[in-house]
């Protein structure tokens, strides 16, 4: 059987095909279509490890990373960041 194409608007062939090498590596078409779609829907970047494709015991799962979720956050507009505190202590 021939493989099917995959396309995306978000993505050029070239990009499909570097994700499918790299960030999507093992998924099926179907699966890489799912990726995509779900990637373009949520407008998060897997080059920017925004999302993420994940197979376990031969099922994909599709993770959003921190950043992705703070991409979310920041596009409602009601995101005000995050403050982080870091506390040094001497070791010496």
């Amino acid at each position: 059987m021939k493989a099917l194409q995959v396309q995306s608007p978000m993505f050029s062939d070239k990009e499909v095909a570097l994700l499918r090498e790299t960030y999507a590596k093992g998924l099926d078409d179907t699966e890489l279509r799912i990726f995509l779609k779900q990637s373009e829907a949520m407008n998060l970047n897997p080059f920017k490890k925004e999302i993420y494709a994940v197979k376990y015991n031969g099922k994909m799962t599709l993770m959003t990373s921190i950043e992705g979720r703070r991409k979310m956050a920041h596009e409602t507009g009601k995101y005000l960041g995050c403050k982080i505190k870091v506390h040094y202590r001497d070791w010496e």
